[in-house]
């Protein structure tokens, strides 16, 4: 049997599970169904997929790297900070669970090109140790529609 990477779908393609996506990592014993006579392909059936949570560090500019998951959690945040992006990839949506320190009331300079609901950014909440989760789906290349899933968490 010769094992090869593909691009597009051939039948009879036979490729090596660690060349799939590790959300498949199921891969072997799910991938082994036959073309049937009636013509009609096997699938991998899927299970859920589970994202990890990405621990951002506290700093003056904190960067959330799409590349690594699309759920993440900021240290608590020890000033106000400036959120970017990397490795955004168009429909791809994520979101990011911000803690205040102890002291509170720090603020977030976006990244630009979101759109808030009533064009207004929100404001985070202001109590020391509140969390706020914020989502978004990026609707185009660097544009954004911004949602506030919950505030003042505790």
């Amino acid at each position: 049997m010769t094992e090869v990477t593909i691009t597009s779908f051939t039948p009879s393609t036979t490729i090596k599970s660690s060349e799939v996506n590790t959300n498949f990592s199921n891969l072997a014993t799910q991938g082994g169904k036959e073309h049937s006579a009636a013509g009609k392909h096997g699938i991998i059936e899927p299970t859920a997929t589970k994202q990890n949570l990405v621990t951002v560090a506290d700093a003056a500019t904190m960067t959330l790297d799409l590349d690594t998951g699309n759920m993440f959690v900021t240290a608590p945040l020890g000033g106000n900070r400036t959120l970017a992006l990397s490795n955004v990839d168009v429909g791809q949506a994520f979101m990011v669970r911000l803690v205040q320190d102890g002291t509170g009331s720090r603020t977030i300079t976006w990244f630009s090109t979101i759109k808030w609901s009533g064009g207004v950014a929100p404001t985070l909440s202001t109590t020391g140790s509140d969390v706020d989760l914020i989502g978004f789906i990026c609707t185009g290349s660097g544009q954004y529609d911004g949602i506030v899933i919950d505030q003042e968490l505790r």
